[in-house]
């Protein structure tokens, strides 16, 4: 399986505030891709994003109804995030 791989887009508002919008592939331990992609805020290294998933293999398709959100910061080594599925 090919690593993961992503790219992200950036709008910088006249607030200084940035919307964001993230398209990237995950892959599992047992080499599943899924797609994920997801938008949101970024303001003052704190982020804000509604991340949601498509994968074709049975074994993940519960991933394809998931409404998620996201809650994360953003420091000198990328970002971390805490994703939780809405239920």
């Amino acid at each position: 399986m090919a690593p993961s791989t992503g790219a992200d887009w950036v709008t910088v508002r006249p607030d200084k505030s940035l919307r964001i919008d993230v398209r990237l592939v995950l892959v599992t331990d047992d080499d599943v891709p899924i797609y994920m992609y997801y938008g949101g805020l970024l303001i003052d290294g704190q982020a804000r994003t509604a991340p949601y998933f498509e994968v074709a293999d049975e074994r993940y398709n519960w991933l394809n109804n998931v409404q998620a959100v996201g809650v994360g910061t953003v420091g000198p080594d990328g970002p971390t995030y805490e994703i939780y599925a809405l239920q």
